[in-house]
């Protein structure tokens, strides 16, 4: 990875778990780049799907702000 990025994952997630996310992080960090790994207690997967099935409102919420305050510190107009 050569690029900042923004990572999101659920703790509560059934399709990748914490430990599991926390192998992605382990792999993709060390080169360099600004990585940012972000994970919200109680989110599954696909917390910010609009769909009613989905939907997490704190995590996504939480996640918005996040992306928000990353944005305007990676990305300054």
């Amino acid at each position: 990875m050569t690029c900042p990025s923004l990572h999101h994952f659920g703790e509560s997630d059934s399709y990748i778990p914490l430990e599991t996310v926390r192998k992605i992080e382990a792999a993709v960090t060390g080169g360099g780049a600004d990585l940012t790994f972000l994970t919200y207690a109680g989110a599954g997967h696909a917390f910010d799907n609009p769909s009613r099935m989905f939907h997490q409102e704190d995590a996504s919420r939480q996640a918005w702000a996040a992306t928000t305050e990353w944005l305007g510190e990676k990305l300054p107009v």
